[in-house]
């Protein structure tokens, strides 16, 4: 009698706590998918074509930053909106290197018309050379 309920309680308690964990789960994706994703935009003018890496859906710390590469076969580029890491496969011209998005908006690295771009909150890398998110002024790369 003593043992069936041990196994009772055991039960219980395993129960109880796969309910727990499946909640934790759910708590936590519904938070992080608050923080933001990563976006780029696809424009082309004339001889240029502008990039511009954003963060979206984080409304206390906006990230923005536009890059201007002279010089590129603006004819071969498609433009439009892209959500980073998901469509990056979609952007022509780019391949994706590395993405670690546990912890959204994350870090997403990607080559884009032979120049590598890296997206962290903290910081944007192009091409090995550090860049702020606080400055107004465009990045102008010259090929």
């Amino acid at each position: 009698m003593m043992w069936k309920t041990r196994n009772r309680d055991l039960i219980y308690l395993l129960s109880g706590g796969f309910v727990c964990i499946i909640l934790f789960i759910l708590w936590f994706r519904s938070i992080n998918e608050r923080q933001g994703y990563w976006e780029a935009e696809i424009e082309n003018e004339g001889p240029q074509t502008t990039l511009t890496l954003r963060l979206i859906g984080r409304e206390k710390k906006s990230l923005r930053r536009q890059i201007v590469f002279e010089n590129i076969e603006a004819d071969a580029i498609q433009p439009g909106t892209f959500k980073l890491p998901d469509e990056a496969d979609q952007m022509s011209g780019a391949r994706m290197t590395f993405e670690d998005i546990t912890l959204r908006p994350g870090r997403v690295t990607f080559e884009w018309q032979g120049h590598e771009i890296d997206m962290m909150p903290s910081r944007l890398i192009i091409d090995g050379k550090d860049y702020g998110w606080d400055k107004p002024e465009p990045i102008l790369i010259v090929d």
